[in-house]
């Protein structure tokens, strides 16, 4: 019973910390194995073509996300305070 309760802890917490992960790092343990998988078979220079590419896709789409939610909080701030 006391082994069970360790692996079910164990499970929880790794699959916890999967989704947890990509608020605090950038490249997530998703995002790394994907990375893994484009670029297996791969020589060196189409290697890191491959993964330049793949982080700035990215880091464009969480400044986008960023963006999107800092219009959303200025688009309340003005009708809070004109009054719409």
């Amino acid at each position: 019973m006391k082994r069970f309760v360790a692996a079910v802890v164990a499970v929880l917490f790794i699959a916890v910390s999967l989704f947890a992960m990509p608020v605090y790092a950038q490249d997530n343990v998703l995002d790394k194995m994907s990375d893994w998988a484009a670029m297996r078979g791969k020589k060196e220079p189409e290697k890191s073509m491959i993964l330049a590419r793949r982080r700035s896709e990215r880091a464009a789409k969480r400044a986008e996300k960023e963006m999107r939610k800092q219009a959303k909080k200025m688009d309340q701030g003005m009708k809070k305070a004109f009054g719409q």
